[in-house]
């Protein structure tokens, strides 16, 4: 008999403990909103913090701390097609001495032989510090403004600068640029030197220009150091697809300016939008922290065509094609005269069992199936570029790239597998296993190799300024 009673008991203990817990949550709520509402009086309301904007104005250019020791030296240089190398560098120093900087002392290497050097001290206006944001000019959109500091060399160049004709003298491998203004103490300044040289550049018996270029040294740190590499547009420098120019117009015009008499000033357009690039080119390289009397090397090749850029591998990689197919003639040869020595043996009259010959098979049905592999990854390749050219993004013959890729692997299973099976069938399943394992290694093998050629002549975009140089 079921007791009935028992069941009733707890469900009046679960609604007492219910409403129980419901009443102090009630009170919690209320003393909490009590507390809240005495904190603060009835008199009183919280005010949103009146918050002013201000108009935006043109950012400070004396922003950049200027650093307590050590150059800034921006490279720009232009391969010839004779190996002559057309060289720009921008400069930016500051005098931590207590007497006015009139000298800098620049030293080349010791393979160069500069000419027509040409140098100038950049000299900037004046930089507004503070803005007077109520005062706004319309016609030119900019704030008037309160106070003005000298100009900070290490920032950007950008805008119009002047340029003051410097005294050059060059002893031995030791150039000392005059500057015409002096740098007072704790202030900074910059020159612009321009130079031509050979030495950097030899044609080597392919025709092609390996290149090595050393930067001057200073008796000074140099905090940053940036360069640019480039050639004339008929030229082709070695794992750059692509070429930019931006000092066409600027080198004659400073050959142009030699005639000039020290301290002579000009302005020129030009040279300034060439100045903003120096440091750019189709090869960058960084380096920072050069002690004093150090210098950072950049090194490629150039030629007037592909074939004598890349003639090197290209010899390399026929020679080892031959040797490869030397090989394989070879092991044909011998297997050939093995089975036929088996055969003509007598023995069983079978060469199944002959460890050698196996050995040798299963070596060649790897090595070709992994040769007809690489080949259908090289047409891949081109299929794909090829395909990419007849589609864009949303049209539906972007198909065409899944497909194609598809049927190459078809093709390349087709060519690649049956050997082993073959292989497999005729000398036993463990020796086609063999013929497996050999194509793998093979094929990572050519892999590797056509990595190694893709990363030698991978497209590498010139380097712009992060601000856009407008002409």
């Amino acid at each position: 008999m079921l007791d009935t009673k028992r069941p009733r008991i707890y469900s009046k203990y679960v609604r007492k403990v219910i409403i129980i817990t419901a009443s102090l949550f009630v009170l919690i709520s209320f003393i909490s909103t009590a507390h809240a509402a005495e904190s603060v009086p009835a008199s009183e309301s919280i005010a949103m913090p009146n918050y002013k904007i201000l108009p935006p104005g043109p950012s400070d250019p004396t922003a950049l701390t200027i650093p307590f020791f050590g150059q800034d030296h921006n490279y720009s240089v232009t391969f010839r097609g004779n190996g002559l190398a057309v060289v720009f560098l921008r400069a930016a120093f500051y005098n931590a001495g207590d007497t006015p900087l009139k000298e800098l002392t620049l030293r080349f290497p010791a393979k160069i032989q500069p000419e027509g050097i040409v140098a100038y001290q950049i000299v900037r206006d004046n930089v507004c510090k503070t803005y007077d944001y109520t005062k706004y000019n319309q016609p030119t959109g900019q704030y008037a403004c309160l106070t003005y500091t000298e100009p900070n060399y290490y920032d950007y160049y950008y805008g119009a600068n002047t340029y003051k004709k410097a005294q050059v003298a060059l002893a031995n491998d030791t150039l000392t640029v005059t500057i015409p203004s002096g740098i007072a103490s704790q202030k900074t300044g910059s020159a612009l030197v321009y130079y031509r040289a050979f030495g950097y550049a030899k044609k080597n018996s392919f025709g092609a220009y390996p290149y090595t270029f050393e930067t001057v040294k200073v008796d000074d740190t140099i905090r940053a150091l940036r360069v640019g590499i480039s050639t004339d547009s008929d030229l082709v420098m070695k794992g750059v697809i692509g070429g930019v120019d931006y000092f066409r117009e600027t080198a004659p015009l400073m050959e142009s300016t030699k005639v000039m008499s020290f301290g002579s000033s000009f302005t020129n357009t030009s040279i300034d939008t060439s100045l903003q690039s120096i440091g750019y080119g189709a090869v960058n390289k960084e380096a920072y922290n050069l002690m004093p009397l150090d210098a950072y090397t950049v090194a490629g090749a150039y030629a007037k065509n592909p074939v004598a850029l890349y003639a090197k591998e290209l010899v390399i990689g026929v020679a080892t094609v031959l040797v490869l197919l030397v090989l394989v003639v070879f092991a044909g040869v011998k297997i050939y005269k093995v089975a036929h020595r088996v055969k003509t043996s007598g023995v069983e009259g079978s060469t199944k069992g002959h460890v050698g010959l196996n050995i040798a098979i299963s070596a060649l049905s790897g090595f070709l199936s992994s040769f007809a592999g690489s080949v259908f990854i090289v047409l891949a390749y081109f299929v794909l570029q090829l395909v990419s050219s007849w589609t864009y993004s949303g049209d539906i013959l972007s198909i065409m790239h899944i497909f194609a890729v598809l049927v190459i692997i078809g093709l390349a299973a087709l060519v690649m597998l049956p050997p082993h099976f073959i292989v497999g069938a005729k000398r036993g399943m463990w020796w086609g296993f063999a013929s497996f394992v050999f194509m793998l290694f093979w094929f990572l093998f050519n892999l590797l190799v056509l990595g190694l050629i893709y990363a030698t002549v991978k497209y590498n975009p010139p380097f712009y300024p992060d601000n856009p140089i407008v002409y």
